[in-house]
C-alpha cells in the first residue's frame, strides 16, 4: 500500500508533506472538498464507460 501511495505521489510530482499540507486545507473548505469529490466521482464515472466501449 505504502508503495502504491508513494508511485502516486511521484506520478503527481507531490511530496507526502505537500500531500498533508493540501488535505488540511481542503478538510477546512468542505465545499471545495465536496466539489473535487464530485469532479473525481464524474471523471472515473467517465473512465468507466468509455472503457466499456
Amino acid at each position: 500500500m505504502q508503495a502504491y501511495f508513494q508511485q502516486v505521489l511521484q506520478l503527481h510530482g507531490l511530496t507526502l508533506e505537500q500531500h498533508e499540507k493540501n488535505l488540511r486545507i481542503f478538510a477546512n473548505d468542505m465545499d471545495k472538498m465536496q466539489e473535487i469529490l464530485e469532479n473525481a466521482e464524474m471523471l472515473l464515472d467517465m473512465t468507466i464507460k468509455d472503457g466499456m466501449r
